[in-house]
């Protein structure tokens, strides 16, 4: 499958934290959109399993807390399981089902983006996957408002591929091409949804409200995932926003070929933003010294906040945990802590 428009995927480049944490200081509004399985979690055997940690927890909730953010997380998961989890951040957008359905900061309801799509094909697709469910140990078919995943986690790794590349063959013959639906290979899963909306729509959403919207433009725009499935938010951003302002982070093994910018080996260092109070106040106090300053002396003071945070006074912290965002922030109100 071509997952580029651009040419052929390449290989990205390991993320240069300090350089993107010094463009999203500057930018007045930023937009942070955040794949879930994989990208803030790890991936596990089972798919219930797959909870935030604690810091992850709080890094999400920090970062939308901030009135220049505006925080997505845009996932193949259905509504039920995003609202179990992060639900309770009012500040946080969510979209459910790889684009099918939003549910907006401070709204309770979800809006479908699928219209009045057919969606007969969902009772022949289940049948053929609940016929491989019974051929595969530690499988099983998942069918959700829109989609229909089989997943085979738990089951023999070389069955479960065997038996994978089986049933999306007979999907192609059967399904695909007579209805309008994809199928959607993923880790460890099989997904047949429409081909009507996708990651990159939800996306290109975003910005083209943002356009249109009162108010400052995004400054700043950054995107994380760690499937094909997140290529199109890739892409999509690719085509839409010059590329000085995007930042797009493929999270995996850093030989994997991707249409990001650039590439983090794990979901620990995927929350790379959220700095603890500390630091975020001494960035407050040089920005403050610094609002009247031209733009040159502006970025000069903002490069001089990270270099400097070594020397800030406080306990000794682990300077690469500061900046993947893993220490445990300090208990501490300060002026200009939601940076």
């Amino acid at each position: 499958m071509d997952i580029s428009v651009f040419g052929q995927p390449e290989i990205s480049p390991v993320l240069d934290s300090e350089k993107l944490r010094l463009q999203y200081c500057e930018a007045e509004k930023r937009l942070l959109v955040f794949d879930y399985d994989g990208t803030l979690t790890p991936l596990v055997k089972n798919p219930e399993e797959a909870t935030l940690s604690t810091q992850a927890l709080h890094s999400i909730t920090t970062l939308s807390a901030d009135p220049r953010n505006s925080v997505w997380i845009v996932s193949g998961r259905d509504q039920k399981f995003l609202h179990e989890q992060v639900g309770h951040i009012p500040e946080l957008g969510l979209s459910a089902e790889h684009g099918c359905f939003i549910r907006k900061p401070h709204s309770d309801s979800w809006e479908s983006l699928i219209g009045q799509t057919d969606l007969t094909w969902q009772t022949e697709v289940t049948k053929v996957f609940q016929r491989f469910t019974a051929r595969t140990k530690g499988s099983f078919t998942e069918r959700k408002r829109v989609a229909v995943t089989w997943h085979y986690p738990q089951a023999d790794p070389e069955e479960g591929a065997h038996l994978a590349q089986e049933c999306l063959n007979l999907l192609e013959e059967t399904v695909v091409g007579k209805r309008s639906v994809v199928v959607m290979p993923g880790k460890a899963n099989l997904e047949v949804r429409p081909t009507c909306v996708n990651k990159g729509s939800v996306v290109t959403r975003l910005v083209d409200e943002n356009l249109i919207a009162p108010g400052r433009q995004y400054g700043y725009i950054l995107c994380a995932g760690d499937d094909h499935t997140d290529e199109d938010m890739f892409r999509a951003l690719q085509r839409d926003v010059p590329t000085e302002r995007i930042c797009t982070i493929t999270v995996g093994p850093t030989s994997k070929r991707s249409a990001a910018k650039w590439s983090i080996p794990n979901p620990a260092e995927t929350l790379f933003l959220d700095l603890p109070p500390r630091i975020r106040h001494l960035l407050w106090q040089r920005q403050q010294k610094s609002a009247t300053a031209n733009a040159f002396f502006k970025r000069r003071h903002i490069a001089h906040d990270m270099r400097d945070i070594q020397e800030y006074p406080g306990p000794k912290v682990n300077t690469k945990e500061m900046a993947l965002g893993l220490t445990t922030p300090l208990p501490t109100t300060v002026p200009g802590s939601t940076m």
